[in-house]
């Protein structure tokens, strides 16, 4: 597996970047470096509703799947 791409411009679902989103994606683009180097772990993203966790989780499952990942998702 080749370590994840960089999430430094993502796009939110609208098409429109991610802003002032750095340290977020910075955060959970380390989880998919050590994921791609064989150490599992986990990222939880909380925030009230509206402030982007879905743009967020959208950027990291792209960057995912962009480097390799089988990437599975669910809704509920």
């Amino acid at each position: 597996m080749r370590p994840p791409q960089s999430l430094a411009t993502p796009t939110a679902t609208s098409g429109a970047p991610l802003l002032e989103r750095e340290g977020e994606l910075a955060r959970l683009r380390e989880v998919l470096d050590a994921a791609a180097h064989g150490h599992g772990g986990a990222a939880v993203v909380v925030g009230p509703a509206g402030i982007g966790k879905t743009s967020l989780l959208t950027a990291t499952r792209e960057a995912a799947t962009e480097s390799g990942f089988r990437v599975l998702a669910a809704r509920g």
